[in-house]
């Protein structure tokens, strides 16, 4: 799957712009009163829960916008209910020895926020780090 969606950042990237693959980057149905989905190729970077566990098994969703006409419609990347979408950073506990004074901390890593790039015409992720007391106020 990243291999097809890498391949067009990089040709992309040398003015090569595939108008199709870009108006696929995301599909989004509501769930109304149940479970809302994405689908589309950024899914490919979802595969994976915040445990780590591989999730990727659903590729059409019966009776829905996905399909045509009620039938199952197979979808070419992954159907993630929105609620698991993976975070885009980890945690990690971590103990800090100020001098033999410890303290209890949790460090966050990853996308943290983004950059306005282009002259306000795009983003960019921004990637970050943090420690943060555990327990203190």
């Amino acid at each position: 799957m990243l291999k097809k969606i890498t391949g067009q950042f990089i040709e992309t990237s040398r003015n090569s712009i595939d108008t199709e693959f870009w108006s696929q980057i995301c599909h989004y149905m509501s769930g109304e009163s149940g479970p809302s989905y994405l689908s589309g190729w950024i899914t490919t970077f979802c595969v994976f829960d915040g445990e780590g566990n591989w999730q990727a098994t659903k590729f059409s969703i019966p009776g829905s916008q996905f399909s045509s006409y009620g039938q199952q419609q197979k979808l070419d990347f992954p159907v993630i209910d929105t609620s698991d979408i993976p975070p885009g950073y980890i945690t990690v506990n971590v103990i800090v020895d100020d001098n033999g004074e410890e303290h209890k901390t949790l460090m966050f890593a990853g996308h943290m926020g983004y950059n306005v790039v282009q002259e306000g015409k795009g983003i960019a992720p921004k990637l970050a780090w943090a420690i943060a007391l555990k327990g203190e106020k």
